[in-house]
This record gives C-alpha cells, structure tokens and sequence, in this order.
C-alpha cells in the first residue's frame, strides 16, 4: 500500500551521484547522499559489476566526492571534508584507510590522475587574493575591478581556481598563473602536457568564456592550444591524440546555444554529430536529480567512439558518438542519466527512471541493467509516476507535460491543480517529478509541468523563440496548458495555482500580473521581478542579459528592460502570493523578492515572505534539509488554504 509523502519525508532522501569505474571495467565506485542529523552525509560505496552487493568504502561521519580510480586499478582518489575542509585522499580500491594527499592550503575543487597514475592533478584556489584590502581574515575593503567577481553557492571569487601538481612525499606545485581561474583540466599522455580550460583575454574581467590552454608537467611552456567562439566547458580524456570537449560556435556562449561535442585534433575543431541539434548537458533538474549533474565528460568507449549524456525531450540520454560524424542514443525511455562512466567497452550511468530516484546501472544491448538497489528503495512506498501528455499548440508542435495527479480526495471530478513552472529558462523539466509535487498530490492537488517555448532538448530554434521575449511565447505555452487541463477535466477553473523558481518565479510574477482573473493563488521562489536590478546584482545578470534575455547592455534605453519586468505589473496581481527567497542567493539576490512583497504589501494584498538564511539560489537540492522541510511545507499549507 503507497505510504503518504509529507514534507517531513525529505529527511528519508537518498541519492546516488558521480561515479567512477575500473580500468578493467570489473567494479564501480559511486557517491550515495544521506540525511543524517539535519546535514548531509556522502559516503563512497563500491560494487563489482557481474554481481554482488554494494559495499560501503568510507565511514558516515563526513563527506567523499568526486572519486576516481587510478590507471592502475589498485587506487581511489577523492576529495573529503573530514578535516573541516576539502582535501584530496587516496585509499586502495578495495577499502581501507584513506591517506591525505599534499594539497594547497586553499579549498580543493577537483582532483585527478595523470595518466601515468604518478601524479594527481587539483583544482585549488591560486593563494593570491585579487580583492582583499588589508587583513585577509578582517579585510578594510575589497577593491573590485571584475564584473563576474562572486558565484551563487561560492560567494565572493577572492582566489581563481588553479591548477596544482602533487604527489605524495612532494610539496605541491601550481602550474598555472594565479590571474587566471581554470575550469577543468586534464592529463595528456601523448604529450607529456595537461589540458585546462580558461580564459586568459584581456575581456575576461567581462566575461570569461574558456579557451583550451595547456602547460607542461612541470609547470613551464604555457600555450593556447584551440579559441571555440561559444567556449569549451567539459574536457574529456585524451586518446590517440584527439581529445573531446563539450563547447560552443555561437560567438559570446549565448544561453540559448546548443552545446555541441567536439573533437580536438592537434589544433584543428571540430564538431561530432553535428545534425543531432541537441545539447550534450544535463538540461533536466529537480530536487531528486544530482545538483552537480549539468556538464559531465564526454568520454572514449574505444579509439572512434565516444559516449556523452544528451538531452532530448526533457530525457537525458547516453549517446555514442562516432569519429565519422555519427550519433545514437545507446538506450532510450523515460530516463533521466546524470552521470556516465567508461572502461573496457563498459558503460554503465546513473539514472533516474520516471518518478524513481537515481540508481546505478550498465547500459546492456540497447536496455538498462539495475546494478544497485539502495538508491531508491527510500522513495518506493511514496512514489508516483508522472503521466506524460502532449499538448496541442495552434501551428506549432505539441507540447510535453506531465501530470502528478492527486492522490486524495475526489478524483470523478475537477479538482484544485498547481502548475509547477521550471527555471532557466533554458533548462527543461523531464519524467521525473518533484519532491513537492508528492506533497501535493497527497494534499488531494494534482500538478501539471510541461516544456514551453525557451526549453532545452529540442532543438537551437526552439530555445532561442524566446529571446527578447521572456514571458512572450513561454507565457503563451502555460496559458495553453492550463486551458488543455480544464478542457480536459483535470483542473477546476477556479482552482489553479501557480509554483515557480528562478526564471519559473519570472514566470509566476510575469502571468500573475498579466492574467489577474485567471489564477487563484500562487507560490514564487527566488525570483526576477527586476531586470535591470537582475543586471547589476546577479552573479550572472551581466551575463544573462544580452544572451539570455536578448536586451543590449547596458541597458541605456531602460524601457524595453521595464516591458519585460514583472514588476511594473504586479499592482494588478489580487490573489494570494507567498514568496520564498534564499537569503544568500546571489543568482536571484533577495532584492528582487523584496521589491515584489514591497508593493504588494503597500497595496495591502494578500501576501507573505519567507526568507531562509544563508542558503544559495538552489536551496531546492541543497538546503539545510529542515529548510527544504520547511519550505515544502510552506507550499503544501498555501495551496492547501487557497485552492
């Protein structure tokens, strides 16, 4: 018998995250995500491939990451907060106790093997503050000359990140300039050189869009080595000489632009599987889906074929890539993969399934093979499948939605519904529902969440509709759900609500205000009520701008950025609004909520604002999980008491 979900049920969750595989392709060794005493707890777990059950390498008092097994097989490295801060460990493959590598006295971002299995690669802050005037501790000011000089869920960029050598016994080394932040790097066999992804033009304070550079080992020779005009973002492991890149042709890394595979020859680009016209990223999200899954590596199954996670539809799909230009899903269905790993022809991901949590399987002849079972076994007297649907546009393709329907209360008649919007608006939602869409379906209140125009997954055209026009054709698509879902005897008229994050709050706002008589309550997280306010305070508003939104910047004609902000609207808005905001976000910073209670409290309108201290903008994934209780709660009351 299904058991109801509520809110306090977050603190069940588990989830299976980054992976890494055998040489041999004999074992796998993943990251699962537990709850323990209100903090989460990520433990690294190995399991052997042609059978036996999951094994728990690390103990639960702290957290493991990123790991990654040697050349050889024998070794795991992985990074740890045991210490209070992250530091790279190597322990053997088959358990045992973890010993601390060398390490920068900076925060550690990434640790990798060189292909020789000698030496270990990190990712660590420079030890050389850019902002800081006087003490670093208690600082008399910060002198900022950078416009992208903080990141939501990082907070002020005082250090780039560099690249460090270090083996043990041996002091670590950085090898790349303190000036420059690296985005990821690599080891090239072939060449005795490691490849790093940054942006080293004089425009970089502007924007940093990363070339592909390399240095040698030995930290001299420094070199750009390819110039993408979209960008490189996620290096791949060299193979006879070619390596792949996940990047961009469109000049300046608009957010619209699909992010292509491509493969490095010498220094000669180019581009696999160019007709495919989808992104290789994980464009899906949620609450259920690894926060860190967006940009993973493409990866070699054998000398001309790669594999890397596509997404298609709202799906996230392994895809074989060919050197001949070709490209095919490896597997299909109504999955969700947010991690892949290669070795000795063996691919194995992990994936969510429908409504069900992650779990780690190998792809098998075109299907998926279940290797672990504890991922989601917490969800299992909960869970309910999303029903997906297609709904008709005039002129235009269907639409893909889903339907969480209620799980209490009538079900012969029309009952209240949310329509949860996502964010981005360049993401996509996918056949795995929400944590808060259980909640409500177990209020008795069904949801509805769909792809408008801007989604990613299918195809440059139908994400780039929307530039210039936020609200515009996206608007128009929710308005069409929302009438399908009448017509269709899901939702009462008089009883739909409203839920949205990020851009989905954009949205909220954007339809509330435009639409007064249509809604009867409605929920907004995080929001942009404000573009021109978004601009100047967002981690990423002077990037967004002109490459999300399609304004010029800076914004000297300030009316066409007030057309398109909500704010200017919401006088118009009567019904009821609750508005959540993450007090450290800095993607969506808490002015643009406070601007929108501001008015709407002065207008004595019915609504209420909760703020959650010190969280970043996707408190949603990663919160304090009694914050992410406390929010789904607040939604399931507010729906509750006004639908």
């Amino acid at each position: 018998m299904r058991l109801r979900f509520r809110a306090e049920d977050v603190t069940r969750q588990v989830m299976l995250q980054d992976v890494t595989l055998a040489p041999d392709g004999s074992f796998a060794i993943y990251e699962r995500r537990t709850i323990r005493g209100n903090r989460y707890r990520i433990r690294l777990w190995r399991v052997e491939l042609d059978g036996g059950a999951p094994e728990p390498l690390t103990a639960a008092t702290d957290s493991c990451t990123h790991p990654r097994i040697s050349p050889d097989g024998r070794s795991v490295l992985f990074l740890s907060d045991r210490t209070g801060r992250t530091r790279p460990y190597v322990m053997p493959a088959s358990g045992g106790a973890p010993r601390a590598m060398p390490a920068p006295a900076t925060e550690v971002r990434g640790a990798e093997w060189l292909p020789d299995g000698g030496c270990v690669i990190l990712r660590a802050g420079s030890g050389r503050p850019r902002f800081v005037v006087g003490d670093r501790e208690d600082p008399t000011a910060r002198r900022i000359t950078d416009l992208a000089w903080r990141a939501d869920g990082v907070g002020v960029r005082d250090e780039f990140l560099s690249v460090w050598s270090t083996s043990r016994g041996v002091r670590p080394r950085r090898l790349t300039p303190a000036d420059t932040e690296v985005v990821d790097a690599v080891g090239v066999a072939s060449r005795g050189r490691i490849l790093f992804l940054a942006d080293r033009r004089p425009t970089a304070g502007l924007m940093e869009i990363p070339q592909i550079w390399s240095v040698t080992t030995g930290g001299a020779r420094l070199r750009i080595e390819a110039d993408p005009p979209g960008g490189a973002w996620a290096l791949g492991p060299e193979r006879t000489g070619r390596v792949p890149f996940v990047g961009g042709m469109w000049a300046g890394a608009p957010l619209w632009g699909t992010w292509g595979l491509y493969i490095l020859e010498g220094r000669e680009v180019r581009r696999l599987g160019a007709q495919l016209d989808r992104s290789v990223v994980v464009a899906t999200y949620g609450d259920l889906i690894d926060p860190e899954a967006e940009m993973r590596r493409p990866l070699w199954i054998d000398d001309e074929r790669i594999v890397a996670l596509v997404s298609d539809r709202g799906r996230v799909i392994p895809f074989e890539f060919g050197l001949d230009g070709s490209a095919r899903p490896l597997v299909r269905g109504d999955i969700v993969c947010t991690a892949v790993q290669v070795a000795a022809g063996r691919v194995v991901v992990v994936a969510n399934e429908q409504g069900n949590a992650a779990e780690l399987f190998e792809v098998d002849a075109g299907k998926l093979r279940r290797v672990s079972q504890h991922g989601s076994r917490w969800l299992v007297p909960f869970r309910v499948d999303p029903q997906p649907v297609e709904v008709t546009r005039a002129g235009a393709s269907a639409m893909d939605a889903w339907v969480v329907p209620a799980q209490r209360g009538s079900r012969s008649s029309p009952g209240p519904t949310v329509v949860q919007i996502h964010g981005g608006p360049y993401s996509s939602h996918g056949p795995v529902l929400w944590l808060e869409m259980l909640a409500l379906a177990d209020a008795g209140i069904t949801t509805l969440f769909a792809n408008p125009r801007g989604s990613a997954g299918y195809g440059e055209a139908f994400a780039h509709s929307i530039v210039g026009r936020w609200g515009g054709p996206d608007g128009e698509d929710i308005d069409r759900l929302v009438n399908w879902a009448v017509e269709a005897g899901v939702a009462d008229p008089s009883r739909i609500g409203l839920l949205g994050l990020s851009y989905g709050g954009f949205l909220v706002l954007d339809l509330l205000s435009r639409h007064p008589n249509r809604f009867a309550a409605g929920v907004c997280e995080n929001p942009v009520s404000d573009l021109v306010g978004f601009f100047a305070s967002s981690d990423i508003g002077w990037f967004a701008g002109d490459r999300g939104a399609g304004l010029e910047l800076p914004p000297v004609d300030p009316a066409p950025w007030l057309e398109r902000s909500p704010w200017c609207r919401l006088h118009k808005v009567e019904v009821p609004l609750l508005l959540l905001q993450s007090e450290g976000d800095l993607r969506c910073p808490p002015g643009q909520t406070d601007l929108a209670f501001a008015i709407l409290r002065s207008l004595e309108r019915r609504v209420e604002m909760v703020r959650y201290p010190q969280e970043p903008h996707y408190m949603v994934g990663v919160g304090r999980p009694d914050r992410r209780v406390d929010r789904i709660r607040r939604i399931v009351d507010w729906f509750t008491g006004y639908l």
